[in-house]
């Protein structure tokens, strides 16, 4: 028997209960102040798709799956940037080849600055 021990954290105004474990799960990843707005922006979707079915057996699904679907994407894109794992975008292969990336170690920022000038 697994046992899953989830903080409790703000949860969105609407959604399903089914839903409350994994959408406590992907909050945990961004920080408080963060997941404020991102429940809100959640429940409106929610909202939103619930609101525009017609038919009323298939509101919730249809809410569900909108606002999970967007709670995923905005988790898989923007997760590590808010935990602060990002890195520098990789040299050119122009740069790599010509050794500026070696260049740019050690040297003060108007060194820099007069090495482009001058194409070193």
């Amino acid at each position: 028997m697994t046992f899953v021990h989830l903080a409790k954290t703000i949860m969105p105004a609407v959604y399903c209960q089914a839903d409350e474990g994994w959408i406590q799960e992907q909050l945990l990843r961004f920080s408080p102040s963060a997941r404020h707005r991102i429940v809100a922006l959640y429940a409106d979707v929610y909202q939103q798709a619930w609101d525009s079915e017609p038919v009323s057996f298939r509101q919730e699904n249809r809410a569900r799956h909108e606002a999970n679907t967007r709670l995923r994407r905005f988790v898989t894109h923007h997760a590590q940037a808010a935990a602060g794992l990002t890195e520098k975008p990789p040299l050119s292969k122009a740069q790599a080849q010509r050794g500026v990336a070696d260049g740019l170690v050690g040297n003060s920022g108007q060194e820099v600055a007069e090495g482009m000038l001058d194409g070193r």
